[in-house]
């Protein structure tokens, strides 16, 4: 079978496809002195009926880190997909300062946060945290 050149909206999409291909690259990269934004995400899977509870933790943890300067405080629950799951959300513009607010979490903690510890613990039967930098 002889190759044949895509035409039409075949080659179009072909050649759209490839163009964000390549702006994906390092080209979306800051420059130095640009502001770098990042995104958090949690998501745990709770016991079977128990996502209420991993719901009203993550309140008690976006309250919080609102204080701290975190934005974009976003809750999600499952609508389909794995049932009972629940996704958590925050930005924040430094790695650094992350990292050393959650280290500080687990030292010396408050009732409030042995509580969160606890319902996350309790109730939640995996979960996963994911960071990924805000493009645009």
């Amino acid at each position: 079978m002889a190759y044949e050149p895509l035409s039409g909206v075949a080659a179009i999409l072909t050649t759209a496809a490839v163009s964000a291909l390549l702006r994906c690259g390092s080209s979306h990269r800051p420059r130095k002195g640009d502001r770098v934004v990042y995104m958090m995400r949690q998501v745990f899977r709770a016991e079977r009926g128990k996502a209420p509870e991993i719901v009203e933790a993550f309140k008690n943890l976006t309250a919080a880190l609102g204080e701290a300067g975190y934005t974009n405080r976003r809750i999600y629950v499952d609508y389909a997909g794995p049932m009972d799951t629940v996704v958590c959300q925050w930005e924040f513009d430094s790695l650094d300062q992350y990292f050393t607010m959650e280290r500080g979490f687990f030292v010396d903690q408050s009732a409030d946060v042995q509580s969160l510890v606890k319902t996350f613990n309790s109730y939640a039967t995996s979960g996963l945290k994911e960071i990924y930098e805000v493009i645009q």
